[in-house]
């Protein structure tokens, strides 16, 4: 074969070839069809749009359904109050007076209550709710040389700090304290007349009984 004819026929291989129309095929993309403003429906074939639309639906329903648990979880995603109850024995001059206090994350007093006098049952609310759990016992308590008062502070992960912290407000006069004492919890559920035996529900009991 002649050189010639070599050539004319690669040029006429290489003119039969086609090249791929790059610009119309980006086009016709379904990404560029939305970018064109046509609806997910035009952009897209029908079962393309339709799986897309359920993916959609899908990823709404989780979202709604991941707020609705949020929302049912025990105090929702709000910060959870520490609530305990300290309960004070004062015996001064041959009497013994009880104290029962609920405290809000360990400094605001939710309810301040006589509960005892001797053996009286007073159950008397001294309306001290809102006030620093400091102000509280200085308005209540009246303290003098002699005195001896008990304290012992029940709660879910409460600790022996903050019951000595209390001990310190009624300093130089306090002088036992303890956490969680069964003693301690007994006598609350008799002077409730509660059945229930979690610290938790009996401190609920208890301001729901005196924030009435």
């Amino acid at each position: 074969m002649r050189l010639k004819d070599i050539e004319g026929k690669l040029k006429s291989e290489h003119n039969s070839q086609t090249v791929p129309d790059v610009l119309q095929r980006a086009k016709k993309a379904p990404i560029n069809k939305l970018l064109d403003g046509q609806t997910p429906l035009k952009a897209f074939d029908k079962h393309t749009a339709v799986r897309l639309l359920w993916c959609v639906m899908l990823l709404l329903v989780t979202a709604v359904l991941a707020t609705f648990a949020i929302a049912m979880l025990p105090g929702g995603a709000k910060d959870e109050v520490a609530v305990c109850y300290v309960n004070v024995k004062v015996e001064s001059g041959g009497e013994t007076v009880v104290y029962g206090i609920v405290v809000e994350n360990y400094e605001t007093v939710s309810v301040f209550v006589k509960e005892r006098q001797n053996q009286t049952v007073i159950a008397q609310n001294l309306q001290k709710r809102g006030y620093s759990l400091q102000s509280a016992i200085n308005d209540v308590c009246e303290q003098k040389e002699g005195d001896r008062i008990t304290i012992c502070v029940l709660g879910k992960d409460v600790s022996a700090d903050f019951a000595n912290a209390v001990k310190d407000m009624f300093s130089p006069y306090a002088a036992n304290t303890s956490v969680n004492d069964s003693a301690v919890i007994f006598e609350l559920k008799d002077f409730l007349g509660s059945d229930k035996t979690d610290v938790g529900a009996l401190i609920d009991e208890y301001v729901t009984k005196f924030q009435q």
